[in-house]
């Protein structure tokens, strides 16, 4: 009896998190200046991608792996595919905002949900941030995120709503 676990993150969060990534490390977006310019420029593919899929879960995910920086917080069809084959009772779905604020809940729901006894933590080794060098540290990274454009977070608000019901 498989128990899946998942962690999701805003999805417009994420995405930024992803452009900033590449951004810096990778230059794999250097053709755009800033992640406003991705969104208008790059949406619009996303979105045509998604129409032609015509609500199929195996294109539509494909949709969002051929786009990984705003395709990749398309979660619904991800999980809609592993509930073909899997139990929804056997999914676990956790939130970064939730681990961030306060991780022993999540901790202990992931605990119960796999049947194994609920171990308390102390707050120093929950609080532990890895991988925070760099871009990756949450202040650091949050400064670079700054958008000024409206626009593009309002399409992206508009373009995500339907995908997290």
């Amino acid at each position: 009896d498989l128990r899946l676990v998942t962690q999701l993150r805003d999805p417009i969060e994420r995405a930024r998190s992803r452009w900033t990534e590449q951004h810096t490390w990778w230059k794999k977006t250097k053709t755009y200046d800033s992640f406003e310019e991705y969104v208008e420029r790059e949406l619009p593919t996303l979105e045509a991608c998604l129409d032609r899929a015509e609500g199929k879960l195996e294109d539509e995910t494909h949709c969002a792996a051929t786009s990984n920086i705003l395709g990749l917080s398309l979660y619904d069809s991800v999980i809609k595919l592993w509930q073909q084959h899997f139990e929804p009772a056997n999914f676990l779905v956790t939130y970064l905002e939730q681990l961030a604020v306060d991780p022993q809940s999540v901790v202990s729901a992931i605990h119960r949900h796999l049947g194994i006894e609920d171990l308390m933590y102390p707050d120093d080794l929950l609080h532990k941030k890895y991988n925070a060098k760099g871009n990756y540290g949450w202040k650091k990274a949050a400064m670079l995120n700054q958008v000024d454009n409206s626009t593009a977070l309002e399409k992206l608000y508009a373009f995500y709503r339907p995908h997290m019901q």
